[in-house]
């Protein structure tokens, strides 16, 4: 592999949660990733865009191997919200947990991430609500993760939120186990009438 290609991370800016670089797809970036004396070499390199390098290794769903090298090169805020030119707002534990990929966000929390991080009025659960992506695993994993139930109850509705069992732990304060037994036996009746509605 041509050396050029090589980016050492103790020379990246560390103010700047963007850089420079040129690639074809951000899967494509993160498709073809060598270890040499733990320096990150990228290839497939074609045509130029900013992004947030680890918030784009999150989405590609790259290794925790991988991730814990690139956040050992960079002096990084694990839980600061980057506002992207396009408008969308991400952080790490945020890009992790939308994607669903909960063993890196698990990796994230080991490194001092936050459920309960709010940043300029942001926080993870909102942002999940207004991209619609407040899923029901989604859900069990932020009470699982010591999760602050009570930041979404001013968002339910401003958003239509209609997760009849999120709005039930809001108004009654349950516990979290009641919530997760609630949940489980509604995942598990949900499969049962697919599977009924298939033999008809």
């Amino acid at each position: 592999m041509n050396s050029n290609n090589n980016i050492d991370y103790n020379d990246c800016d560390s103010d700047k949660s963007t850089m420079p670089i040129s690639y074809e797809s951000e899967q494509d970036l993160f498709e073809e990733v060598e270890f040499q004396d733990e320096i990150v070499q990228l290839t497939n390199l074609i045509k130029e865009k900013k992004f947030d390098i680890v918030i784009t290794a999150i989405e590609c769903n790259v290794s925790i191997e991988f991730l814990d090298i690139l956040l050992s090169r960079l002096k990084y805020n694990i839980n600061k919200f980057t506002v992207f030119k396009n408008g969308e707002i991400k952080s790490p534990l945020y890009a992790a947990i939308s994607k669903n990929h909960f063993k890196i966000a698990d990796f994230i929390i080991s490194k001092g991430g936050d459920v309960n991080y709010v940043q300029n009025n942001f926080d993870i659960a909102k942002l999940l609500m207004e991209n619609n992506l407040f899923t029901t695993k989604v859900f069990m994993y932020l009470l699982n993760r010591d999760w602050d139930i009570m930041m979404i109850k001013h968002y339910v509705y401003d958003f239509n939120f209609r997760y009849d069992l999120a709005s039930t732990y809001i108004k009654y304060l349950c516990d979290k186990d009641l919530v997760n037994q609630s949940l489980s036996m509604y995942q598990k009746e949900m499969v049962y009438q697919k599977k009924t509605l298939k033999k008809l």
